[in-house]
């Protein structure tokens, strides 16, 4: 065997390495400095859209403030998105019985902006387009209705989420849970920058 070739491959390999060792640092800083400095979530959040529960195990534990359409202007796409808040402080187009009907398959989604749909209008954001798609080539003849209830809030991370959940979507005695879990889910810095 060629040593010359091996240790070139051995190079190309140590770079390829290194090179995906440093996207994911430089990627994991800017991530930690937009939740931290509050640029990528907190900005776009108003406290007059929000409300604090009571009983909640965290004392900054927020939610979206429910019967309420709220429109978020973003000006770098010259752009915005008006969410519509159901009564259950959910980004939904319904609202929902906390009963479920019979024949009915119930998929909570829990989650932070990207289950929320930030930057999208409600009706187009992915847990309606999934409602509708199943609803509409229903994939088991059991079922006669599908419901995705959208759980997700901006800026939340792992513990939030699971809060969430616990105050607000295990009374709908869901079928399915999804839930979109990112990296910087884990660092928890929502509990240390949010305050009332």
């Amino acid at each position: 065997m060629n040593y010359k070739r091996l240790v070139l491959i051995g190079i190309s390999l140590s770079e390829c390495a290194l090179a995906i060792f440093l996207g994911y640092r430089l990627y994991h800083t800017i991530v930690q400095r937009q939740n931290v400095l509050g640029v990528s979530d907190v900005t776009s959040l108003k406290k007059e859209y929000l409300i604090f529960p009571q009983g909640a195990s965290y004392s900054a534990f927020y939610e979206p403030k429910p019967n309420v359409d709220e429109t978020n202007e973003f000006s770098w796409a010259s752009g915005s998105a008006t969410y519509t808040i159901n009564a259950d402080g959910l980004n939904e187009r319904f609202d929902y019985p906390v009963q479920k009907t019979p024949h009915a398959y119930r998929i909570i989604a829990l989650g932070d902006s990207f289950t929320f749909g930030h930057y999208v209008n409600t009706a187009d954001n992915w847990t309606e387009v999934l409602e509708d798609q199943l609803n509409s080539h229903n994939p088991c003849p059991d079922v006669r209705k599908y419901e995705v209830l959208n759980l997700g809030v901006r800026g939340y991370d792992l513990d939030f989420a699971a809060e969430r959940f616990r105050v607000r979507g295990q009374k709908y005695n869901p079928d399915l849970v999804i839930w979109f879990i990112n990296n910087h889910h884990f660092t928890a810095v929502r509990e240390l920058i949010t305050r009332r």
